[in-house]
């Protein structure tokens, strides 16, 4: 993984600092619990640094429940995420499937402590096989999200 992604950990933001409605100048904070958790309302947060995430970003939990993989979100990732940042010309939606199916392989390299963690010096170890080819990785990205769908319907 290390060959193909660069890590950006998210923010942290006071609970104080979030908002429950979308006012003029916020942006979407997103958490854990966003991803786990369909019920959970949104969050605002007044942000204007660099570390913004959109819909084609891939960003993985690092701590709490990590190595679970999610895209199709904008706006600013909290601490306990980070942003898979790559390296060379790659199709995300290909390693979002990718990723999903490797997961208890990644779960290998958690760290058993009071919270779980992945760390990246163990992700840059964490060897994944993909076809080179982006139009391979379009073909195969794009067939499993029809699939994806059709489970879901």
């Amino acid at each position: 993984m290390g060959e193909v992604f660069l890590y950006k950990q998210g923010i942290q933001v006071p609970v104080e600092q979030q908002y429950s409605q979308k006012l003029p100048g916020l942006i979407r904070f997103i958490r854990i619990s966003d991803i786990v958790s369909s019920n959970e309302p949104p969050r605002f947060i007044n942000y204007h640094g660099t570390n913004l995430i959109k819909p084609d970003d891939l960003f993985m939990v690092r701590y709490g429940n990590p190595g679970m993989i999610s895209m199709g979100y904008s706006g600013v990732i909290a601490n306990n995420l980070f942003r898979l940042i790559p390296k060379k010309n790659i199709y995300t939606l290909f390693f979002y499937f990718l990723l999903i199916f490797e997961n208890k392989r990644l779960n290998l390299l958690v760290s058993n402590t009071t919270m779980p963690a992945l760390s990246f010096k163990a992700l840059d170890t964490f060897y994944v096989n993909f076809p080179e080819k982006l139009s391979e990785q379009k073909v195969i990205g794009s067939l499993l999200k029809k699939l994806d769908s059709l489970i879901t319907l």
